[in-house]
């Protein structure tokens, strides 16, 4: 019963998709200490009076790398770490009182029945 209530229970399956949630934001906090590449490229197509077609390539590539100097990206991964931790703490006490509720609910039916 207690395995049935948990696969079950809404609540239990929010709080559990809140600790999926922090732990992509723990990972995008971690992912902005990489450097972010960008890439534009473009071409284009020129002809006059249908003679021959002249033809324009651009490709420009750029790089950024923040330096974390006064602790922005530290502060955020320690804020997203904090996050995952709370929502995983969260999860626990509602699965905890998932089986308290089903446990207790059971013991004052076998009471009752006796």
């Amino acid at each position: 019963m207690i395995e049935e209530g948990l696969r079950s229970n809404t609540d239990l399956e929010v709080a559990s998709l809140k600790v999926k949630e922090a732990q992509a934001t723990l990972m995008a906090s971690r992912l902005n200490y990489l450097p972010s590449l960008q890439l534009d490229a473009e071409g284009t197509l020129k002809s006059f009076d249908q003679k021959k077609t002249s033809k324009t390539y651009d490709i420009g590539v750029s790089a950024d790398w923040e330096i974390d100097f006064f602790g922005k990206l530290t502060n955020a991964k320690r804020q997203a770490y904090a996050a995952l931790k709370e929502s995983d703490t969260y999860r626990q006490a509602v699965q905890t009182q998932v089986i308290a509720t089903i446990a207790a609910n059971y013991y004052s039916l076998l009471m009752l029945d006796e």
